[in-house]
């Protein structure tokens, strides 16, 4: 159940008028830069067929960096059967944050004097590799594990906060 309310990534594609009625009050014209703003990561509209590669990989790149979100792209319904040759452009890839050596030297001072250190998880990006990893970090510094609103999916469900388990990142199961 918790995975429900995980952040989605979504792309948005929103057919748009055309470019030569823009600004003229045409109608079922909307500016979707001001309208998804506030509710999305990126907002664009693509101007000209040959930057539709660009766009779109910008978009992906851009929903699912960080903290996923959605994006979204308002296609001008003229641009739609434009045609342009355009260069291959290479596959999203998402990027993920990573602490440098100088950060786990500072971890590792940190919980040598913490005097009840808890690990908390929660967040996205969790997969398995990540799941088998931070439950040998938890056994390994004898850190007991707690897990943040709506992410029970992460840690197996327990009564007690010992260490984490092997059962890290379990689903959990609905109660009835």
């Amino acid at each position: 159940m918790e995975k429900l309310h995980q952040p989605k990534v979504a792309t948005l594609l929103i057919g748009q008028i055309e470019r030569e009625f823009a600004g003229r009050e045409s109608f079922q014209e909307v500016d979707y830069r001001l309208m998804f703003a506030p509710l999305t990561k990126w907002v664009a509209e693509i101007d000209r067929a040959s930057r539709v590669p660009e766009l779109v990989s910008r978009a992906f790149q851009t929903a699912v960096s960080g903290r996923p979100g959605p994006v979204a792209l308002a296609l001008p319904a003229d641009m739609l059967t434009e045609t342009a040759a355009v260069a291959e452009t290479r596959r999203y890839k998402v990027a993920r944050a990573h602490p440098g050596p100088a950060d786990l030297h500072q971890l590792n001072v940190m919980l040598a004097r913490a005097q009840r250190p808890l690990l908390l998880l929660g967040g996205g990006g969790w997969d398995q590799g990540a799941c088998i990893n931070i439950a040998a970090f938890a056994e390994a510094n004898r850190l007991p594990t707690a897990v943040a609103f709506r992410f029970r999916h992460i840690a197996a469900r327990s009564s007690s906060a010992s260490t984490a388990s092997s059962k890290t990142c379990a689903p959990a199961v609905a109660s009835a």
